[in-house]
């Protein structure tokens, strides 16, 4: 009778395992992704419904700065614009047509004292030409 013997297992290879490891990376950067854009994505909202704000209040092309600041303040808060106040619009004519610009930092806290600091800018200047 002859003895039985148990299959030969070859030696794992030094890639056994690694795509688990792989994924789990890829799933990491991802949520990191994720989450970075879901605190940066209120930023990028308000500064676009503070552009088309301040694009409309050019259209209509008020008096002076007053009444730009004036019509500012009026429709600020339904807009939900809190990281500009109506003083911090600079107000300018170039050529006889009335110029806004504004400019100001969004900051997101990230982890502890790790921060990214946004800086938006805008201006009315390319509608109106």
């Amino acid at each position: 009778m002859k003895a039985h013997c148990a299959p030969r297992r070859s030696a794992p290879s030094p890639q056994r395992g690694l795509f688990g490891v792989a994924a789990l990376g890829w799933l990491l950067l991802a949520a990191l992704a994720l989450t970075l854009l879901l605190k940066v994505a209120p930023g990028m909202s308000e500064h676009a419904r503070l552009h088309t704000l301040v694009r409309g209040i050019a259209a209509a092309s008020p008096a002076d700065a007053r009444a730009v600041q004036e019509a500012f303040d009026a429709q600020k808060s339904a807009q939900r614009i809190e990281s500009l106040a109506a003083r911090d619009l600079v107000v300018t004519r170039e050529e006889g047509i009335l110029v806004i610009s504004y400019a100001y930092d969004f900051k997101v806290v990230l982890v502890g004292p790790v921060s990214l600091l946004i800086r938006y800018e805008g201006t009315t200047r390319e509608a109106a030409q």
